[in-house]
């Protein structure tokens, strides 16, 4: 029986003049840099499954803290065998932009050790500068979708 990866991943930018940073989180149990996402639960949303992994990750009170967009960025739904796997996995993949819109949101996200801002080019090339690695399966969906560009 196929595997299968059914995630909602939030992508929340940083612009400024160097460029855009994207918000990450250190997973500290696989030492890896990963983006705000979660699995959609059977009765939910994309959408509504986007709110409830950042409002849980970050800390941060739905409808008042965050805003997430009403449509996907990109939505993508494909086979392939992922990396570090060995098995054909049915993936369906929707991307959501997020903005933090309170000062109390932007300092509880900037106070937190674990939220790492990285930029486009490190996010696509799978690690950072700092040589933090990036999850090789967010970045494959990232590099797959075209939904974060490395010169962004």
């Amino acid at each position: 029986m196929m595997q299968t990866l059914i995630l909602a991943m939030a992508l929340i930018r940083n612009r400024s003049d160097e460029g855009s940073t994207w918000l990450t989180k250190w997973n500290g149990c696989r030492k890896v840099l990963e983006m705000i996402c979660g699995q959609r639960l059977e009765t939910e949303s994309f959408r509504e499954t986007v709110s409830r992994e950042v409002a849980w990750q970050l800390d941060l009170e739905r409808n008042r803290d965050f805003l997430v967009s009403n449509m996907a960025q990109i939505n993508l739904e494909y086979d392939d065998v992922l990396p570090g796997e060995t098995e054909l996995t049915h993936v369906a993949v929707s991307f959501y932009s997020v903005d933090l819109y309170r000062r109390v949101a932007r300092e509880r996200v900037k106070a937190n050790e674990d939220l790492i801002w990285v930029p486009s080019s490190e996010i696509c090339a799978g690690s950072t500068a700092m040589g933090r690695s990036f999850n090789s399966v967010h970045c494959a969906l990232i590099n797959r979708s075209k939904v974060i560009e490395s010169w962004h």
